[in-house]
C-alpha cells in the first residue's frame, strides 16, 4: 500500500470508483475530474446567461476553480436567485455537486503536486497501450488471453 501514497486518483466523483480508490489506493488522493466539475459550472452559466455571457462567466468560474477557490464558488452560487426551474436545477444540482466534491476539488495544490487534474491523459492512455491493440477489425479474446497480451503489452509500453 505504501507504493500508492504519492498516486492520484482521478474520477467524476460517482460513488463505487471513490469505493475503488479507497480499497485498492487507499493512500492515493482523491482528485475530481476537473472537467466533470466545469462541466457542472457551465450548466449553471448557460441556464442563467445568454451565450456570450455564459461562456465568459464560465470562463471566469472556471479559473477560479482552477485555483482551488471552492468556497468562494459556493458563495457566488448562493447569492444566485434563480428565476425558472431550469435555472433552478442547474444551480440545485450544481451546489450538491460542490458539496458533495469539494475535498477532491484542489485543483491548484493537486498541480503544484505534479498530478492531472483531467482524466484525458489517462483515457489516451488506454486507447493508445489498449483500445488499439485489443480493438482491430475481426478480433476476439478470451479473458485469459486478453488479461495475458495485455501484461505484455504493459511491460512493453514501460521498457
Amino acid at each position: 500500500m505504501e507504493e500508492n501514497k504519492d498516486m492520484g486518483f482521478i474520477s467524476d466523483g460517482a460513488q463505487w470508483l471513490e469505493d475503488i480508490r479507497k480499497n485498492q489506493f487507499p493512500k492515493s488522493t482523491g482528485i475530481l475530474d476537473f472537467y466533470h466539475a466545469a462541466g457542472y459550472v457551465g450548466n449553471v452559466g448557460k441556464s442563467f446567461y445568454d451565450e456570450k455571457e455564459a461562456k465568459d462567466w464560465t470562463i471566469k468560474k472556471c479559473r477560479q476553480l482552477k485555483k482551488g477557490k471552492v468556497k468562494q464558488l459556493e458563495k457566488v452560487f448562493e447569492k444566485m436567485i434563480p428565476g425558472t426551474g431550469e435555472q433552478r436545477e442547474a444551480l440545485t444540482e450544481t451546489q450538491r455537486y460542490f458539496k458533495n466534491q469539494k475535498h477532491k476539488m484542489k485543483y491548484n495544490v493537486y498541480r503544484a503536486m505534479g498530478y492531472h487534474i483531467g482524466s484525458g491523459v489517462i483515457e489516451a492512455g488506454c486507447k493508445h497501450v489498449i483500445q488499439n491493440r485489443f480493438k482491430r477489425t475481426g478480433m476476439r479474446w478470451s479473458r485469459r488471453g486478453c488479461e495475458n497480451l495485455l501484461a505484455l503489452r504493459n511491460c512493453n509500453e514501460i521498457t
